[in-house]
């Protein structure tokens, strides 16, 4: 019978046998698990649901005392402080700047240094007699104040006359950025949960007010630390307004369980169930009510379950054994045979399969050989790469030489080959890693047998490692595998060669360094001639040797690049950062820094480049979605001076440019706002430098502002603006001529009358006469 063409065709489970036999067993006990499930879920559900509303309630009792207690230790904090000397004389002295250490005794006793200065967001101590105001933010005139009326309105609040200190929560309250609002520093702010205290505490007639807001998000972390995942809470004041919600769709079923007067109780969501727990502040009157995940919170109560499960997967995989015991010598000859042809699985007779199988096997003997041959080339790759990171050890050193039948030289050497692309133009649009896999799969073999192993790809170059007994001859086959790559790379591709080589070693762990050496070598201007000796380079000369004395660097590391890129960065000039970057390049490639410092001085400037555009706003992962760590490696791995270049201007440079570019160009407007305003505010006595200082900017970034939005550079526009501004006090105001120049900030009047002659044609009072 020909067993080799029947099975071939029909497909078959393997274990046929033993699969069905294990069914009908693993059926029966899954019945049996089923019945007695079904009863122990549902008597686990009610179970899980009693625990679940006790320890809601449980919970919201904990977070209204805990809240309580604070707020309360808080008052008290504050009530004791009314009494100090420090604030007393706050309240019966008028302040001046001048009496800095007595309200700096106040300013601490407020909170600045105090226990509760975490609690505190902001205080406010606001004396309406002598009109001064002390926070957190500074000392102030009340008249300066920016929400005065806020301020006045907490004063006067009548719902709370009687009451010399309370607690109130304001959702409309004053909050400003301090990153970009002015007004910031002059504002009370009121915005939240506030404890007011109207002063003096011991007086009928009160005066003075402080102010504690307290911090937000401080609250909420109380709140929130007492909380798992799978519960949340809803904060409602005692009017049933919602105050604070980690999950906003419960407030309406918080808002009905207010109106009933609910305390506890299940609801139920689109997904989910909850068992609802009440607790009430005693201190702000605010409801505070925990909802806790049925299901989420089983995780205590699982122990049941657990061991029923862990029951039937102990039944399950005795039976698993009992088979595989059974059918396990039928299997083993199985699956060899299967994974030996390289095939699934086949429909039949298990017998008739491995006698088949057997038949087969006696004929495939040289397609398996080949097999073998192909991941042995494959092994060998990987050993190379690993020898390249300085990954092998002495015991897997000897294991190798022994599985890929090498012998062990006296001396060796690497050597890096990469496409002489020579101007940088071209060499952007050549695809060198494909013409560099072309060139390695379609090297003859004379010239990888010249190699100690087939040569590889790494990092869009060609690298190998030579080895002899004797050094001379050595060398001399690696001139003989340069002079015929370079002729074999000329007529596969077109294209001439580099090539870089390693000082000679006597020690395998050196492989590393000598890899190193090898791409250090390929920037030096010296060659080996046929006979060994140093010679000068020609132009057809491409063979590049590692000199020694070439590593230490002549002189120290120029940091004034770093400075250089960043400043360009910052004014948007493209230009600018290539120059400073050919400028970087060329610098290490004539110091030569000792191998391990290049690549730190290559981080550093790169790092100097993101660094900038950090600090303008861009958000690195929208040009690096997948992070760095591939990018910093692709950069350290390139072999090529140029080549570097090229790479820190595409990956760095260039998306930096146009992020920041695009940016800039969204945001000309707002900026072309301020630069206005700015010169209104200075009466036009601004220089571009003055300004850009303010404003956060860079000189270039407004000369280009004014010239894409008015067509104006910044001298002209300011020059516009004087000449409209004293047209406009000529006219509308009775200011003398040298009055006007005074408040336009010019030396004398004779220089602002010249201005305005060149500008007008006429003199300031005859334009008044005229006009």
């Amino acid at each position: 019978m020909d067993f080799q063409n029947i099975f071939s065709m029909v497909p078959y489970k393997r274990n046929s046998y033993k699969v069905k036999v294990f069914r009908y067993v693993f059926f029966l006990i899954v019945i049996l698990f089923v019945a007695f499930g079904a009863y122990t879920y549902y008597d686990y559900q009610k179970e899980c649901q009693s625990n679940a509303g006790r320890e809601a309630q449980t919970k919201a009792a904990r977070i209204v005392s805990q809240n309580d207690e604070r707020l309360e230790n808080l008052r008290q904090y504050y009530i004791t402080m009314s009494s100090n000397d420090s604030i007393k004389w706050m309240l019966e002295n008028n302040i001046r700047y001048s009496d800095y250490s007595n309200y700096k005794k106040a300013y601490e006793d407020m909170g600045s240094e105090g226990i509760f200065s975490d609690y505190v967001g902001s205080f406010t101590f606001v004396n309406f007699r002598t009109g001064w105001v002390l926070s957190n933010k500074g000392l102030f005139p009340l008249y300066d104040t920016y929400n005065q009326d806020t301020v006045m309105s907490i004063y006067e609040d009548k719902t709370a006359i009687a009451e010399k200190n309370y607690w109130k929560y304001d959702e409309q309250g004053v909050v400003l950025d301090s990153n970009i609002d002015r007004k910031y520093r002059l504002t009370v702010e009121t915005k939240g949960l506030n404890f007011i205290m109207r002063l003096p505490a011991t007086s009928y007639n009160t005066y003075a007010v402080f102010i504690a807001n307290i911090n937000t998000d401080t609250w909420k972390k109380w709140i929130d630390q007492w909380l798992e995942g799978y519960e949340k809470v809803v904060v409602l004041d005692k009017d049933g307004t919602l105050i604070y919600a980690t999950d906003t769709s419960l407030e309406d079923i918080c808002q009905e369980l207010y109106i009933k007067e609910q305390t506890d109780g299940q609801v139920r969501t689109d997904h989910t169930v909850y068992m609802v727990g009440k607790a009430k502040s005693s201190i702000l009157g605010w409801n505070y009510y925990v909802f806790r995940d049925v299901k989420g919170g089983q995780a205590g109560m699982r122990l049941p379950i657990a061991i029923f499960g862990l029951l039937f997967i102990l039944i399950i995989v005795s039976l698993i054994l009992v088979s595989h015991l059974i059918y396990h010598p039928i299997d083993t000859l199985l699956k060899d045979v299967s994974e030996t042809e390289a095939q699934n699985s086949y429909q039949g007779n298990e017998l008739e399969y491995l006698a088949g199988s057997y038949h087969n096997l006696k004929k495939d003997k040289q397609t398996l050989e080949g097999l073998l041959s192909q991941q042995q080339d494959k092994l060998e790759e990987l050993f190379e790469l690993r020898l390249i990171h300085g990954e092998v050890d002495e015991e897997e050193w000897g294991e190798y030489l022994e599985g890929f039948r090498l012998r062990s030289w006296k001396y060796f050497a690497t050597a890096v080959v990469i496409l002489n692309l020579g101007d940088e133009e071209i060499q952007s649009m050549v695809n060198e890693d494909a013409i560099c896999l072309k060139l390695l799969s379609e090297m003859p073999d004379s010239l990888k047998e010249k190699a100690w192993m087939p040569p590889i790809y790494n990092a869009s170059a060609i690298f190998a490692i030579f080895a002899e007994e004797d050094e001379d001859i050595l060398l001399e086959k690696i001139q003989t595998f340069y002079t015929e790559m370079q002729e074999y790379a000329s007529n596969i591709c077109d294209y001439n060669i580099l090539m870089g080589v390693s000082a000679t070693h006597t020690n395998y762990h050196h492989i590393r360094a000598a890899y190193r050496e090898s791409i250090n070598a390929l920037t030096f201007k010296t060659s080996i001639g046929t006979e060994g000796d140093v010679a000068k380079e020609d132009k057809k000369q491409e063979c590049h040797f590692y000199l020694a004395s070439t590593t230490v660097l002549a002189k120290e590391y120029n940091h004034q690049f770093e400075e250089d890129i960043q400043a360009a960065v910052k004014a948007v000039d493209k230009k600018l950062c290539y120059q400073v970057t050919d400028a970087f390049c060329h610098y290490l490639n004539q110091a030569q820094g000792h191998e391990a410092e290049l690549p730190l001085y290559l981080l550093r400037y790169v790092n100097s480049i993101l660094i900038t555009a950090v600090d303008a706003g861009i958000h690195l992962h929208e040009i690096y979605p997948d992070g760095l760590k591939k990018t910093y490696r692709e950069l350290l791995e390139v072999v090529e001076p140029d080549r570097e270049r090229r790479y820190i201007k595409c990956k760095f440079i260039d998306p930096v440019i146009r992020v920041r570019m695009e940016y800039l160009e969204s945001h000309s407007n707002s900026m072309l706002q301020e630069i206005e305003d700015l010169i209104e505010e200075k009466k036009g006595n601004l220089s571009l430098t003055e300004c850009a200082d303010i404003l956060g900017v860079h000189q270039t970034y407004i000369w280009k502002v004014l010239k894409m939005e008015r067509d104006r550079s910044f001298s002209d526009y300011v020059e516009e603006y004087k000449l409209k501004e004293s047209k406009r006090l000529l006219l509308e105001s009775d200011m003398t001529v040298a009055e006007i120049a005074e408040q336009l900030n010019y030396t004398n009047a004779q220089n602002f009358i010249r201005f305005f002659s060149k500008s007008t044609g006429v003199t300031p009072g005859k334009f008044r006469k005229l006009y």
